[in-house]
């Protein structure tokens, strides 16, 4: 059984179910031999909502003649998420967030169950864009009240390394103050876990959607998030808001991740 769990929670937009798939690939092909310790998980739930997206923009387009129709389906799917996911609406009568944050704890399950329970169970959560919102509101649920019918691994109280990319938390602040951050790591972490935790976040200059997070809070309640500053992909693209959908495909955003994980594996 592996000794280390990875989950992977995408962002938003139209994503497709595999949508990990040649990520992972990246991190096995980097981690070599050592990859054989760390399982993987990718929590996908863009099909929580994508299906009523895709009705509204049949609608949209018997309205009337609109240009720029790739662009319009673009933002519908994208930028419908966030007011979906925490708005309180509701779905086949669940709110969407509690449909959304089920996918986590399924995926969470199940990666559990790949991991050899002598070892620990670390959790390393990977975060794109509006899934770095999606983890911490699920964090903050979760330890403000534990269900206690689930175990330490799936209210994250192993969460070992948290590790945002694109994150976009500054636009779903509550509009209240004090700002509170999430507690990481857990006042439940075991403690041969605690030296390794580490919350890093990396943002890229131009990417719009993507900020450093280190100095949001008026509350950290001890949490201390490291921002690291990058330029993922290729140039030029590099150097435009386009850069938010590159962290998984540039090779020092790998290297980094690899290293973190190899913290866990006893590698170098």
């Amino acid at each position: 059984m592996a000794q280390i769990g990875v989950l992977i929670i995408h962002g938003m937009g139209d994503q497709s179910e595999n949508f990990a798939d040649e990520f992972i690939d990246r991190l096995k092909q980097q981690l070599g031999p050592q990859s054989a310790a760390v399982a993987f998980e990718a929590c996908f739930w863009a099909d929580v909502l994508q299906h009523h997206q895709d009705q509204i923009w049949q609608r949209v387009k018997r309205g009337g003649s609109i240009t720029w129709q790739g662009v319009r389906h673009w933002l519908l799917s994208a930028f419908g998420d966030p007011p979906a996911y925490l708005s309180g609406f509701f779905k086949l009568g669940h709110p969407v967030y509690q449909l959304v944050h089920a996918r986590i704890l399924a995926s969470l399950l199940h990666l559990e169950d790949q991991l050899d329970p002598s070892g620990g169970r670390p959790l390393v959560v990977l975060a794109h864009s509006l899934g770095s919102v999606i983890i911490c509101n699920y964090i903050w649920d979760e330890h403000k009240h534990p269900d206690k019918g689930k175990s330490p691994f799936q209210r994250t109280d192993s969460l070992t390394k948290l590790i945002t990319y694109g994150s976009n938390i500054p636009l779903f602040l509550p509009p209240v103050r004090p700002v509170t951050c999430i507690q990481f790591p857990s006042p439940e972490i075991p403690a041969p876990l605690r030296p390794h935790a580490r919350w890093i976040n990396f943002y890229a200059p131009s990417d719009l959607l993507g900020f450093p997070l280190g100095a949001l809070w008026d509350d950290a309640r001890g949490t201390v998030i490291e921002d690291r500053s990058m330029h993922p992909g290729w140039w030029p693209a590099s150097r435009t808001p386009y850069a938010h959908l590159l962290y998984e495909k540039d090779k020092e955003f790998l290297r980094q991740v690899v290293g973190e994980l190899r913290t866990l594996t006893g590698g170098r």
